[in-house]
């Protein structure tokens, strides 16, 4: 945003700067899914610690796992959660219908 003459803008997370005025707007909690296909064929975890027995989708930073919204073998994280292939970590307001 500091470099482009921005009125408005949707962002997640906290404000960068001072300079910056922000209005929550809603909570952005992020929860496991699955697609009913991956589920089917590995079984549902109940407990949390069972997670570590699946398949995670996430891309790994030097500051930790990276948004949901990013590309992995040149297929995006979400495609390979309806795919099938995992547990991936996506906010409750893109789930609800």
């Amino acid at each position: 945003m500091s470099r482009d003459d921005v009125d408005i803008t949707n962002r997640g997370g906290y404000a960068p700067n001072e300079r910056v005025q922000a209005v929550r707007l809603m909570d952005n909690e992020f929860i496991p899914v699955a697609a009913a296909s991956y589920l089917a064929a590995m079984g549902t975890p109940v407990e949390a610690l069972e997670q570590k027995q699946h398949q995670g989708l996430f891309f790994r930073t030097p500051t930790g796992p990276n948004p949901w919204l990013s590309e992995l073998d040149s297929q995006w994280l979400g495609q390979q959660g309806i795919d099938g292939r995992g547990i991936m970590m996506a906010p409750r307001w893109l789930i609800q219908g």
